[in-house]
């Protein structure tokens, strides 16, 4: 039987790990398998000996901000599906929301995610790499998933409630924004001394937030709406050649704080911005500035992370979802571009 409590799976990681059997644990719902699932397990297993699947117990999965009929399949079913697949070795449940504390009990070589991870944070990470471990991100097959599946299942016609319910999520975020214009002035207003005293702003993030920090630095080198001087703002995303130098040479972590070190002074404004706040490089690149003596200005989501503690001003949108969070930054740093030019 591959499904294990977690005191047997324990004792049979101890031995395995004895006899220098390497041991990788990936996790997820499970909650309709498809053809990127099994894709993704596939190769998980290629990267150590036994394969470890921690999965989401019933209440778990509705704690991860799923639908209300989520999961489709009840826990012992997801368990007997992933079971009958020859690369899964070993099946563990868990109560949580996250890993975290099941990770810390395997004490896994390799801990296996998605790509899809790499700027919301790996749970586990910083553990599995302090005991000597490594993690692995793996690309997923484009276009599966199961919240499509289970939309394709549904029928087309619940596609437009479902888009109703999207935007009405949307106008609360954006209405709750009100309650922060305060904060959003103060930034805009930094920002605006910084550029009458001579400094330059610098924008740095992953994925969609690498994007949005070209697009401030578009908004402000170029205009917003009013003709207007040029004003000193640097993406750290577009340099491909110290991106890729740096990842290779030094460690993808460094690769913003490298930039900083060579190029920001204390006159400097940092604009960081990361959905999850925990984002290693973005972490990394922040230390860097506080170093310095810049100001340092972050966009996140609802906690925050690391990021909240460590920036001067850091605004933080009322959600934990990256599409509704990047929509927010959006409208926000509309708005501080607007404020800016009103006072140049």
């Amino acid at each position: 039987m591959k499904l294990l409590g977690i005191e047997k799976l324990v004792s049979e990681v101890r031995h395995l790990q004895a006899r220098r059997v390497t041991v990788a644990f990936t996790n997820g719902c499970f909650d309709l398998l498809h053809a990127g699932h099994v894709d993704f397990l596939r190769r998980c297993k290629q990267e150590a000996s036994r394969l470890v699947v921690g999965l989401n117990s019933d209440a778990s999965v509705q704690l991860l901000n799923k639908a209300e009929n989520r999961p489709i399949n009840r826990f012992e079913n997801r368990a007997v599906v992933l079971g009958a697949m020859e690369c899964v070795d070993y099946i563990v449940g868990f109560e949580e929301a996250t890993p975290e504390a099941l990770i810390r009990m395997v004490r896994p070589d390799i801990l296996i995610k998605g790509e899809d991870w790499a700027e919301k944070g790996v749970v586990g990470r910083e553990f599995v790499e302090s005991i000597g471990g490594r993690v692995v991100l793996l690309p997923l097959v484009e276009g599966l998933s199961t919240t499509n599946l289970i939309e394709r299942i549904r029928g087309s016609k619940e596609h437009v409630p479902l888009m109703q319910e999207h935007i009405s999520e949307h106008i609360r975020v954006v209405e709750a924004v009100i309650r922060q214009v305060d904060l959003l002035k103060n930034i805009a207003d930094h920002l605006t001394a910084c550029f009458d005293l001579g400094g330059r702003v610098y924008l740095l993030g992953n994925g969609g937030s690498a994007a949005d920090a070209q697009h401030i630095a578009a908004e402000l080198v170029g205009r917003f709406k009013r003709d207007r001087k040029a004003l000193p703002a640097i993406a750290l995303t577009t340099d491909t050649s110290i991106l890729t130098a740096v990842s290779n040479d030094i460690g993808y972590e460094q690769v913003f704080s490298r930039q900083i070190e060579a190029l920001v002074t204390k006159r400097d404004i940092v604009w960081a911005l990361s959905v999850s706040g925990r984002s290693p490089n973005v972490i990394c690149g922040i230390q860097a500035a506080k170093k310095i003596g810049a100001t340092i200005i972050g966009f996140s989501g609802k906690s925050g992370g690391e990021m909240a503690e460590l920036c001067d001003l850091c605004f933080c949108v009322d959600h934990e979802r990256s599409d509704r969070v990047q929509e927010v930054h959006q409208l926000a740093y509309h708005l501080i571009c607007d404020r800016i030019e009103r006072r140049m």
